[in-house]
């Protein structure tokens, strides 16, 4: 399956669908993914990492293991289209409590990173992973430059408002 990554060009997720399509129901599907995320290549890291949330967004469920080896390997993934991907698994995880904290300060570390939508997302992930106030982090990058950010903090406001918090 690394090859197949490899031969990913980073704009075609066609290819990335086919791979899933071919691979999806072998044994062992979900835990190769998270091998490969943090791959050296970056185009094997940003396939991975966008087949495993095409997955878990088609309703596919990782299972405690397998999501606490996703947290540890979360720090290898140098990629930011790598890196957003993860941050945008996080509302579909059940993040068992030995990895929430390193999930949260690898997304914390994202909250200043060069690019809007990793810092937008980064903060979407906190905001999923976060059974405490919110208030003070949406505060917080409310005023961030970029206008995707400043519009994935109202979306997280009225999320959060709706589901009592804040």
């Amino acid at each position: 399956m690394r090859d197949a990554f490899a031969m990913y060009d980073g704009r075609s997720p066609t290819v990335l669908s086919e791979i899933s399509a071919r691979h999806r129901e072998r044994a062992g599907f979900l835990e190769a993914l998270i091998g490969l995320i943090g791959d050296d290549d970056r185009m094997v890291s940003e396939g991975a990492t966008w087949v495993l949330k095409s997955e878990l967004e088609t309703g596919r469920r990782l299972d405690e293991s397998l999501t606490a080896r996703l947290v540890a390997a979360a720090d290898r993934v140098t990629a930011w289209q790598a890196q957003l991907h993860l941050c945008q698994i996080v509302a579909h995880l059940e993040v068992p409590e030995s990895a929430r904290a390193p999930l949260r300060t690898w997304l914390i570390q994202r909250l200043d990173a060069d690019r809007p939508f990793l810092r937008a997302w980064a903060l979407d992930g906190l905001c999923h992973l976060s059974d405490g106030p919110l208030g003070s982090l949406l505060d917080r990058m409310a005023d961030d430059p970029s206008a995707s950010v400043r519009a994935r903090v109202r979306n997280l406001r009225r999320q959060v408002a709706q589901r009592g918090g804040v």
